[in-house]
């Protein structure tokens, strides 16, 4: 008894959880950049500066959604971020003093191979897909131009 118990507190205690978040958590696929660039830090390990320097990010592969920087996750090599925690107007310094020090180089416009890293990521994200033609009401054999 006091198993099936154990294995129902989760459940108790996290209820969204138990249906997938009412259909918000949902897989997605990495691009295959990240496999790419993955392969090239194993093959030169060394620090990586990931930008946009910020810790959450959003991207079109994820449906948008806005998710804390992959890259340390992802890559095996150390990866520094801002870890600076934002709410509202109110910014808690990070717990790594180089983000202070990025920033600095950034707002500089100096290059980041000061700051002594192996890797820059540049997280770009893809181009914003066209809006898709429209057609008006009256005529729905013409499209619009955009």
């Amino acid at each position: 008894m006091l198993l099936v118990g154990a294995a129902l507190l989760p459940v108790a205690i996290l209820p969204d959880l138990a249906f997938g978040a009412i259909g918000r958590l949902r897989p997605v696929s990495w691009p295959a950049d990240w496999a790419a660039v993955a392969r090239q830090v194993n093959d030169r390990p060394g620090e990586v500066i990931s930008l946009p320097f910020q810790e959450y990010q959003r991207y079109g592969w994820n449906r948008g959604q806005v998710v804390i920087d992959p890259a340390p996750r992802y890559l095996a090599a150390p990866v520094l971020i801002d870890d600076t925690l934002r709410v509202g107007d109110l910014a808690v310094a990070g717990e790594d003093p180089r983000v202070a020090r990025v920033r600095e180089l950034l707002a500089a416009g100096t290059p980041l191979t000061a700051a002594g890293p192996r890797w820059v990521l540049v997280q770009r994200a893809p181009a914003r897909p066209r809006r898709r033609a429209a057609w008006p009401a009256s005529d729905s054999s013409t499209p619009a131009r955009n």
